[in-house]
């Protein structure tokens, strides 16, 4: 089973299949909304060799889907990946000006990326 955390946005499932290494997110829509899933990670060269992060490989997104449903296949260089749902309803109490509803996911595959 994998978690997220949400500011309103409810998912009605997400589901990681590591041999297929596919990322499936299903959200729970609310009548009228629109929504945008962002695939969003690391790559596997975003640890330098002394330990540190590069600059531009950490926090890059993979792939962009509208719409309540998306999947996303992991091609191998990413070292991890998580889906970040984005509605355009504010959430009942927003924490800042402008602010949509959102769910994040934990990330996946990065067990896959420490065999490597």
């Amino acid at each position: 089973m994998i978690f997220y955390a949400s500011s309103g946005v409810e998912l009605a499932d997400v589901a990681y299949d590591p041999d297929a290494r596919l990322l499936d997110v299903r959200v729970k829509a609310e009548p009228g909304a629109h929504y945008t899933v962002q695939f969003i990670g690391s790559t596997t060269a975003a640890l330098a060799a002394d330990g540190s992060l590069v600059p531009g490989e950490v926090g890059v997104v993979f792939a962009i889907v509208d719409g309540p449903r998306a999947t996303y296949r992991l091609t191998g260089r990413e070292l991890y990946v998580r889906a970040v749902v984005t509605s355009d309803l504010a959430p009942a109490v927003p924490s800042f000006e402008d602010q949509k509803q959102q769910a994040w996911t934990q990330p996946v595959a990065w067990e896959w990326a420490l065999k490597r």
